[in-house]
């Protein structure tokens, strides 16, 4: 992987029963996450702001209530709590949609 392209990833952070991980995504499998966690979740928010660094980032924010079979977590407890949070840059959004960043 070139050394530019490493930050262009998605950062997906799962909260389940309070257990918390996180994995890294390149921009095509973590868009697909986004948009299944859009499609499927009891709630989603999407949110654009600026990071300590000043970066700009957009974070996205999917619950799944307890008893929803959508997470895939159900196979083992139906009941589980299940959040997710994506967070991607706003030129790595850019980036995945052949966009050129605003100057």
């Amino acid at each position: 992987m070139a050394t530019g392209s490493r930050k262009h990833r998605v950062v997906h952070h799962a909260i389940v029963n309070g257990q918390r991980d996180h994995l890294n995504f390149g921009l095509t499998e973590g868009r697909a996450r986004i948009r299944s966690a859009r499609r499927y979740a009891d709630v989603f928010h999407p949110y654009e702001f600026t990071a300590r660094d000043g970066t700009p980032m957009h974070v996205a924010y999917a619950r799944y209530l307890p008893g929803s079979p959508k997470h895939g977590f159900s196979k083992f407890d139906p009941q589980l709590d299940v959040t997710y949070l994506f967070e991607v840059t706003a030129d790595a959004a850019a980036a995945s949609f052949g966009l050129t960043p605003a100057a």
